[in-house]
């Protein structure tokens, strides 16, 4: 919505039928009080829409102050856990954290915020808050999220954890007991309006000869489907909703990687996870991939 053609209208609105408006020059100096209230009025509706759109999360964008990192779950106890997450300042001035969590991927829930006043540039703040009434043996979502002096919003990985009462511990809900392999994706970094820098990790466990590969895209769907498949070979690309690139074809060890991925478009949300095909026990083929990960590309 473009708000400079408001007070446009507004003086056509407060002009008598029948008579001309020409400029500004021809209007009394109430009229003219008139419309610079409005101006004013317009400004604040526009801020007070722009934080109502924000606190229901339809506007949430990376923000340039802070970088944020949710960070592993490592407390867990009488139904509650300790959630970590580290912010590292872009620029100097306040910033704002806190967590989102729930049993869904839409983390409908928030812990009370915390702020930070005057950090340097390039200071690295940790916080933790407690999430409480956590219910035991069920796997829950949470991501750090924070927002800078500028306004904006930054949001951390999505990571998932699984709650067990018998000695108040945690488990990562990508683990397994049967030393199967696993994926993990982390945050997005040197993001352009046409290009980023993935990072995640993938360790083979008991197996190996594992095929590594990151897939992204446009298209949430198509991505988090990857898992439908069992074989690299037949995870199908298309067009931006979906693309896979291949980090190694012979996998034995836990290993980190990152790839930059480029051909992007401008002021777009990409979702993307790290995957890896291994054989089983059987002699089947399978697929594991990480939970799925979003970035926006930057505007200009």
């Amino acid at each position: 919505m473009q708000w400079v053609v408001v007070p446009a209208l507004l003086v056509a609105f407060m002009t008598p039928a029948g008579a001309q408006a020409y400029t500004t020059t021809y209007q009394t100096p109430a009229t003219q009080q008139q419309i610079a209230y409005l101006y004013t009025l317009v400004a604040q509706l526009q801020a007070q829409l722009n934080a109502l759109l924000a606190a229901r999360g339809q506007s949430t964008v990376q923000s340039g102050d802070v970088v944020i990192t949710s960070e592993e779950v490592a407390d867990a106890r009488n139904n509650s856990v300790q959630l970590s997450g580290t912010a590292t300042m872009n620029k100097s001035g306040d910033a704002r954290f806190w967590f989102e969590y729930g049993l869904t991927r839409d983390v409908t829930y928030s812990t009370e915020s915390r702020s930070t006043k005057n950090a340097r540039a390039g200071a690295n703040v940790s916080f933790t808050f407690t999430a409480p009434d956590i219910d035991s043996s069920k796997t829950y979502y949470y991501r750090a999220v924070a927002q800078g002096a500028d306004g904006r919003y930054a949001e951390g990985t999505l990571k998932s954890f699984t709650y067990s009462s018998v000695g108040g511990r945690t488990t990562n809900s990508n683990s397994s007991s049967n030393g199967a392999p696993t994926a993990t994706a982390d945050n997005a970094s040197s993001i352009d309006t046409d290009s980023a820098r993935l990072a995640g990790r993938i360790d083979m466990n008991d197996f190996e000869n594992g095929i590594a590969l990151v897939v992204y895209g446009e298209s949430s769907s198509r991505v988090d489907n990857v898992t439908d498949e069992d074989r690299y070979d037949n995870v199908s690309t298309s067009g931006y909703d979906l693309r896979k690139v291949s980090l190694s074809t012979n996998l034995d060890s836990d290993r980190s990687f990152t790839q930059t991925i480029s051909g992007l478009r401008r002021d777009t949300k990409y979702y993307y996870r790290f995957c890896v095909q291994y054989e089983d026990k059987r002699g089947n083929d399978r697929l594991v991939c990480s939970d799925v990960e979003h970035f926006y590309t930057d505007r200009n």
